[in-house]
């Protein structure tokens, strides 16, 4: 009886041996809104047993402390005095977002850069070649992706916030821009015609931006990860299992994605945690109530306005609300109601039935917090995703957005009156909170059972037949279309993206128009210039050909016609698909659509 339960203890240790992984985390980006959301994962893996790496730009231990099984690589100084000039950019006009777009790309890329020069990191690197099961990346900084040819590792994304429509479509999931919105996108609702024009431009503009920065974050990956380092679209589908996306379902559109693209918003969010004694007591004494305001670990609120600052002020002074304002410097002539300090524990804080209305510039885990709180809100956004979600405040009717640079004393004073005292805005927000925090299985608990599978399985089985594919063959069928242009800028105006050619002929099918003109002297009324017209399909063998694609306008030409009749006494096959449109201006090179296959020939013969 002994030796049988000895040999059922060692099974049982070896089953747990099995079972531990060595997972690497590396999350570049220094900000600290950004770090909190990965660590109860990291976390929770090493309380499970795992061996748990972490390169962060914000430990959450002091050295020496960090609990078993975890080891915690800080990359701190270098990566924030990196971060410091992009900082400076974050000015609230909206004109300016793919600037800030380009800013962040370019700041993510240098400071990964960076950071794998410091010799914590190569050491790290160097000794664990061949011992990594597990990597979980940051989904925002694609040279990343050079850590799983590095290690030979799989790879799980992890974004703080949503994602690209671009990364949306690698993934194999839809990125419409007006039926599925991204974090991106400045307005999301009631769009004029023109409006919706434009938000397809940005939508397309986006990508190529991420296409024309794409030479010099692959020379830089290329630099730390060896000459033989294959493209990012091959190390993505080489070594990428899954797509971790800190966003609700619900704050996300209900966005159809394929089973290897989970969402799990609010995974972040605690409980149990206390707020310091002295604020607890400064809250719980407010006779009125409290008001908070933030802008966010990247706006330095000194470099607000200062017009905007006095007449915020000036209002906060007239109110009989006590204020508490995040503020990085001494803030001069400030009313004997407003209480500023470098930093407040925000999610805790909010949680305080004191607090009346937080004023935020809109970030996504600030968002969640004030719906975890069911803290109404105002939304002053100042960069990237923070116009998409104060929009969807306005939707769900939890708070109201102002523009900073457009903002009135009298504008801001009513609204602040209005979210405090019309309760409908509490009432909604407690409502969206129950909708949002009915979770069949709590986010950590989903994200630790996904990783878990993704070490036993590995996630190919999870892929959607779209993973991976490039737009032109999505679009074809399954016939002969023309493969897609190279890589790189193509021809067209200084400093933008590249006009298309016409589309090619589909199999069986008819060969596209040409090219839409650069310059017409009469446009279509309300609309961009179109493309030229396709040419007709030739019939073979019992199939008629398809219409040609429309040639290049600026969103790319019409897709081809279906096959005409077959030649007389021939039985008839299925009509050759016609050649997809050309590319159009902003939509880059022509990318033809492949043609329709063949219908089923007299008597099942080929």
């Amino acid at each position: 009886m002994l030796r049988a339960c000895i040999v059922i203890c060692v099974l049982i240790l070896n089953l747990h041996v099995i079972q531990c992984s060595k997972i690497l985390g590396y999350f570049p980006t220094p900000s600290i809104s950004h770090q909190v959301v990965f660590r109860p994962l990291m976390h929770e893996l090493a309380k499970r047993g795992h061996e748990v790496i972490v390169v962060t730009t914000d430990p959450a231990f002091a050295k020496g402390d960090t609990p078993a099984n975890l080891t915690e690589i800080d990359v701190h100084d270098i990566s924030y005095k990196n971060w410091e000039a992009v900082l400076d950019t974050h000015n609230g006009k909206k004109e300016n977002i793919f600037q800030q777009i380009v800013n962040l790309f370019e700041r993510f890329t240098s400071t990964f850069d960076l950071q794998l020069q410091t010799p914590e990191v190569k050491k790290m690197l160097s000794k664990e070649k061949n011992n990594i099961d597990l990597i979980v990346v940051e989904s925002s900084v694609r040279t990343t992706l050079g850590l799983g040819h590095l290690l030979k590792a799989p790879i799980i994304q992890f974004s703080s916030f949503g994602t690209s429509p671009s990364h949306f479509g690698f993934f194999g999931a839809p990125s419409q821009p007006l039926l599925y919105p991204t974090p991106l996108n400045v307005r999301i609702y009631n769009l004029t015609m023109f409006e919706k024009i434009f938000e397809f431009v940005k939508h397309l503009t986006l990508d190529y931006l991420q296409r024309a920065m794409y030479d010099s974050d692959y020379a830089m990956a290329k630099r730390n990860f060896g000459e033989d380092l294959p493209p990012f679209e091959e190390l993505m589908d080489k070594y990428v299992q899954m797509l971790f996306l800190n966003e609700h379902p619900i704050w996300a559109h209900n966005h159809p994605v394929p089973s290897n693209v989970i969402f799990m918003g609010g995974i972040h969010q605690t409980e149990h945690d206390a707020l310091p004694q002295d604020l607890k007591t400064y809250l719980d004494a407010s006779k009125h109530g409290v008001i908070y305001i933030s802008f966010g670990t990247n706006v330095k609120p000194s470099n607000l306005p200062p017009e905007k600052v006095e007449l915020m002020l000036k209002v906060f002074s007239t109110l009989p609300y006590d204020i508490l304002w995040k503020w990085d410097t001494e803030l001069p002539q400030k009313p004997k109601n407003v209480k500023t300090s470098k930093w407040f524990p925000q999610a805790q804080l909010l949680k305080h039935p004191n607090i009346k209305l937080f004023i935020t510039q809109g970030g996504l885990q600030s968002t969640d917090e004030s719906i975890n709180a069911a803290v109404p809100v105002i939304g002053i956004p100042m960069l990237g995703d923070q116009w998409y979600n104060t929009e969807r405040y306005k939707q769900h009717q939890i708070g109201i957005q102002l523009d900073i640079h457009a903002m009135s004393e009298e504008q801001f004073s009513t609204s602040v009156k209005s979210v405090i005292e019309d309760k409908s805005y509490k009432t909604n927000i407690l409502k969206l909170r129950t909708l949002m925090r009915e979770f069949p299985v709590k986010p950590l608990d989903l994200a630790v059972w996904w990783t878990e599978h993704i070490l036993k399985h590995g996630g190919t089985h999870l892929r959607s037949p779209a993973f991976g594919i490039s737009h032109w063959k999505k679009g074809g069928g399954g016939g002969g279309g023309a493969p897609p242009p190279p890589p790189g800028p193509g021809r067209g105006e200084p400093g933008g993206p590249p006009r298309g050619g016409g589309g090619g002929g589909g199999g069986g099918g008819g060969g596209g128009g040409g090219g839409g003109e650069r310059k017409r002297k009469k446009k279509p009324p309300g609309g961009p210039p179109r493309g030229g017209g396709g040419g007709g399909g030739e019939r073979k063998k019992g199939r008629g050909g398809g219409g040609g694609g429309g040639g290049g306008g600026l969103w790319g030409g019409g897709g081809g016609g279906g096959g005409g009749p077959p030649p007389q006494g021939v039985a008839a096959g299925g009509g050759g698909g016609g050649g997809g449109g050309g590319g159009g201006g902003w939509g880059g090179g022509g990318r033809p659509g492949g043609g329709g296959g063949a219908g089923p020939p007299p008597g099942g013969k080929n």
